[in-house]
């Protein structure tokens, strides 16, 4: 009985693991599928269960099934732990989910600060808070910026140290804005963006998203970088697609692990990794990758040093 038991548990929590890992094998994130996917890290771990129980109830198949499981998630995932290394730090990036304008000003403007922030990038930026960064002197530490302010998640911003020309992008649901940064190393594309996330049931938004996004990324010429809370993970088929056109992902550059940010503070600890920085055409690669915890935001802020790798 006691046998049965434990096979039926190996049994069934293989088969949520089959089913997690056949939808990011086909690219079926329809429905709620889509939030399945987002958890790809934690199946790997639920894994483990069928894997136990399966030696436990001595069911030689269910182990080497589990095992055949793990064996492919590891495969999936294991780029994000390791890195080629790089220099000395020459640019620093970042990302910050502002959660309609409630994010603490002060705080962002010390992050910029402790961090040497050069471009930064703010998603959800309302009118109330664009006006509480400045009061708390984020144009002081940052002289060049482009804000499109908006009530909910649809504003944005990017703030600079450096001389910056920026226009709006169109055609997304939410504000975007793209820039063109003179840094000491040359002029920079820096692309802040901010897709709508997948609905419970329908897609659509999301999915007309990413084809704008996909637009506006794939006729980007010379060293490009894009920020922003892209509601996607590294595992969605929306996000590979964009590594398909040829940009990296600093995490997986940085070899920093999962990365979680969201969501902050409403739980031990983050669930998925939707907040990103990512580089094209540029000898720039991810030397690390932090994320933070800022007051009244529900993402963890994400900070990325850029160098050039070592000879």
């Amino acid at each position: 009985m006691r046998q049965q038991i434990l096979w039926w548990i190996g049994a069934v929590s293989l088969g949520v693991v089959a089913a997690a890992t056949a939808a990011r094998v086909a690219e079926q994130e329809a429905g709620p599928l889509a939030f399945v996917v987002a958890l790809m890290p934690w199946v790997l771990a639920l894994a483990l269960v069928p894997l136990v129980f399966g030696l436990l109830a001595r069911a030689g198949w269910l182990a080497i099934a589990a095992l055949a499981l793990i064996a492919l998630n590891v495969w999936w995932q294991a780029p994000l732990f390791t890195t080629d290394g790089g220099g000395a730090p020459v640019l620093r990036v970042a990302s910050i989910n502002a959660t309609s304008g409630h994010v603490d000003a002060a705080s962002v403007v010390a992050l910029v600060q402790e961090r040497q922030v050069d471009i930064l990038a703010i998603q959800e930026l309302t009118a109330d808070s664009a006006a509480a960064l400045k009061a708390a002197g984020l144009d002081g530490e940052l002289t060049y910026s482009m804000t499109q302010p908006a009530d909910g998640v649809k504003g944005i911003g990017i703030w600079s140290r450096y001389p910056m020309t920026a226009e709006a992008i169109s055609g997304m649901s939410a504000n975007a804005i793209s820039a063109t940064v003179t840094t000491p190393d040359g002029d920079l594309t820096v692309d802040a963006v901010h897709p709508a996330a997948p609905g419970l049931l329908d897609h659509s938004v999301w999915s007309e998203d990413f084809a704008r996004l996909r637009t506006v990324l794939s006729a980007n010429i010379g060293p490009t970088v894009v920020l922003g809370d892209l509601n996607a993970t590294r595992d969605h088929s929306e996000f590979r697609e964009i590594e398909r056109l040829g940009y990296d992902d600093a995490a997986d550059q940085a070899g920093v692990g999962f990365a979680m940010t969201f969501p902050e503070g409403s739980s031990l600890w983050p669930w998925v990794a939707i907040d990103h920085s990512l580089v094209r055409d540029t000898p720039l690669t991810a030397l690390q990758l932090k994320t933070l915890p800022l007051p009244g935001a529900d993402h963890r802020a994400i900070v990325v040093q850029y160098g050039f790798p070592k000879d």
